[in-house]
């Protein structure tokens, strides 16, 4: 049930989204970098598809030859 509109909200869980990637909470107090108005305090550099759908970081870099 949502608690704004009071209606019921379907949710899908996973077992591959329980656990993820967190970036450090020390990354909050950086200042960060702004790439074309978006300010991004912390990068995950990855190709596995699964790291990258299952992070906290701001952006993610991926580079595939």
């Amino acid at each position: 049930m949502n608690e704004i509109t009071g209606k019921y909200v379907p949710e899908v869980k996973s077992v591959l989204k329980s656990r993820i990637i967190e970036v450090p909470k020390s990354i909050y107090k950086a200042s960060g970098i702004t790439i074309l108005g978006t300010r991004i305090k912390s990068l995950i550099f990855s190709t596995d598809v699964a790291v990258i759908k299952n992070n906290n970081a701001g952006s993610v870099i991926a580079v595939y030859r």
